[in-house]
């Protein structure tokens, strides 16, 4: 799990920019890109997957779509670009829903005898969800999502005791 400096975080993250940037740098490489454009049917995408696990591709660029429950065993380099983005929204489960996405897609790399290696790209990589999922640690996650959610509740109760 390696974190990059905001000095490497380009602005165009859409997989179309990325599928350039990875022709420009790697123009042997033979991209899957998986996203909303390109795959358009529940049989496509599993097409797709067939082809890449085949051995036809040699690197898969996609979005959420590609990033829980596959097991490809020679899969030894994943990346997440932005990964910070989804702590920003309105959602009070964006902690737990980053934390989740960067296990699941840092547990997508090295599932056989070779080692793997995730790239996480953030503009805070002291964020303290960041931290802990580069870390792995499950644990103390869980406290700190529990007391999150307790001193929610707790502002919610008092708020009842004011309105009465």
């Amino acid at each position: 799990f390696k974190q990059l400096s905001t000095n490497n975080i380009n602005n165009t993250s859409s997989t179309v920019a990325q599928d350039v940037k990875i022709y420009a740098e790697f123009p042997n490489a033979r991209v899957l890109r998986m996203d909303m454009d390109t795959v358009d049917s529940y049989l496509s995408y599993g097409e797709k997957l067939s082809d890449f696990r085949d051995g036809k591709y040699d690197v898969m660029l996609g979005t959420q779509m590609v990033a829980k429950g596959l097991d490809f065993p020679s899969v030894t380099l994943v990346g997440v670009l932005q990964a910070d983005m989804s702590l920003y929204s309105d959602d009070f489960r964006a902690n737990e829903r980053t934390f989740h996405l960067l296990t699941q897609v840092c547990g997508r790399s090295g599932r056989s005898e070779k080692p793997g290696k995730a790239i996480i790209q953030t503009y805070c990589p002291d964020h303290r969800v960041i931290a802990l999922s580069k870390d792995q640690n499950y644990i103390d996650f869980y406290m700190l999502t529990m007391y999150n959610k307790k001193r929610i509740l707790r502002l919610k109760e008092t708020d009842y005791e004011t309105e009465g």
